[in-house]
Formats: C-alpha cells, structure tokens, sequence
C-alpha cells in the first residue's frame, strides 16, 4: 500500500506547480505578459494575482516600468529574458505605488 501511495505521488507532482506567487511586496513567479505603451510604460503580468501587493496595479493585472526609470532597459531585458527562457522571476514592487511601479527583478537559475 505504501509503494501504491509513493508511486501515485511521485506521478502526480510534476504536474502541480511549486511556483511562489503574489504576496504584499510583489510576486515570484514566470513572466505570463509583457508589452509597450505608445507613451513607453511598460507593463508587467504574471500568473498570481498582483492585487495582492500592496499597491494599485493597472486594470487590477499589470505592475509597472515606467519610462523614467534609471535602469529601465536592463529591467526590461531581464523580464524579456526570464519570459523566453521561462523561467521564475521576482518582480519586487515599490509599495504604496498607484501604477504598481517596479523597484527591481531577480532571476534565479535554480527555478
């Protein structure tokens, strides 16, 4: 009984996802959509739910890089790097923000 048990286990979780998802500083988890305004915002949307951050993510779904940040083009590319290669990112959020707005990402090979 105890091998049937182990065995349908070891069957059955590759299919659960032991991804992180949204917690009150941002969420850890894969890029699920990026893209690009007219006005050059950048807009961020995973697969956990972003109101749990404790900001004001556009249309309740998107964090935000906006144009004016220092290092926007090598956030963009890490996102856009962690997204085709489909990998786990935390996109960590400036809190109290009304757009959500991102403060810095991390990827982690090991996800």
């Amino acid at each position: 009984m105890k091998k049937l048990i182990l065995t349908i286990t070891l069957l059955i979780a590759p299919f659960y996802s032991f991804a992180e998802t949204c917690s009150a500083t941002g969420c850890i988890d894969k890029i699920q959509m990026l893209y690009v305004n007219a006005d050059g915002d950048i807009y961020i949307g995973m697969p956990g739910d972003e109101k749990l951050a404790n900001c004001t993510p556009v249309s309740g779904v998107y964090f935000t890089l906006p144009p004016t940040a220092e290092n926007k083009n090598e956030v963009y590319s890490a996102l856009l790097a962690a997204q085709m290669a489909d990998k786990v990112v935390h996109v960590r959020v400036k809190e109290g923000t009304s757009k959500c707005e991102v403060l810095y990402v991390t990827l982690d090979i090991r996800r």
